[in-house]
């Protein structure tokens, strides 16, 4: 039986995304939102527009902030989720996994730049 050089590439390419794991968050979050930086948690203020104005208060600011650093986190935790499960996508057995790990990695993207995510989603439902 003559083996292919799809699962030797994809474990490459996977080494690489997680060995430049900085670099290909950075990819990912330019091909989602057009910029590579991640958003500080505070800045989901300013995104926000007026949507947080009515909970002004300091304690509401700090929690929301540890909110989203939170979900920041989970978002890293699920881009390498993805890169793993991609991965395994060409093990015999698991090409069901190609779906999740493309989930995960779009997911996990919009979770790193949680604020820029909140952003667009206050334009999109708020001010239309």
């Amino acid at each position: 039986q003559i083996g292919t050089w799809t699962r030797p590439t994809m474990t490459f390419a996977s080494g690489v995304a997680l060995m430049a794991f900085p670099s290909f968050v950075s990819v990912m979050l330019a091909s989602l939102f057009g910029g590579g930086a991640v958003d500080s948690p505070e800045s989901i203020f300013s995104y926000s527009g007026d949507l947080f104005d009515a909970f002004g208060n300091a304690t509401f600011r700090q929690a929301s902030t540890t909110f989203v650093l939170l979900v920041q986190l989970i978002g890293y935790i699920a881009v390498a989720r993805g890169v793993w499960f991609l991965n395994a996508s060409v093990s015999p057995g698991n090409q069901r996994m190609f779906g999740p790990g493309i989930t995960f990695l779009v997911a996990g993207s919009l979770a790193i730049n949680f604020p820029s995510f909140v952003g667009l989603l206050t334009d999109l439902l708020v001010h239309h």
